[in-house]
């Protein structure tokens, strides 16, 4: 199923999307954090085609527990829902402090 990404939001500096939970992931949470903050939404692959978020196997409890305990921002999560596809949406705010992920800014 082809879903117009435009509809969501566009990518850019301040909009990244993911395919799944991954290292990057965290590194875009840190480097938001440390910039003027921003959203990922995971569930698109590298070629813009939405895939979806399994939330049944608890990744979402996991990916909320990582960033608590590895970077200490709270990041709002949002569960966006397109012609019965599944994203979830992770909004980050500037964060007062800077935010490393594994000791890199």
């Amino acid at each position: 199923m082809t879903v117009d990404l435009k509809t969501l939001i566009d990518e850019n500096t301040e909009c990244e999307y993911k395919e799944k939970e991954s290292e990057g992931l965290y590194k875009t949470i840190s480097a938001f954090s440390n910039t003027n903050g921003g959203c990922i939404i995971i569930g698109v692959d590298d070629n813009k085609k939405i895939v979806g978020f399994d939330f049944s196997n608890k990744s979402l409890e996991a990916i909320i527990n990582k960033i608590n305990d590895t970077m200490g921002v709270q990041p709002d999560f949002e569960t966006i829902e397109k012609d019965g596809i599944k994203l979830l949406k992770i909004t980050v705010q500037k964060s007062g402090n800077i935010i490393p992920y594994k000791g890199i800014y």
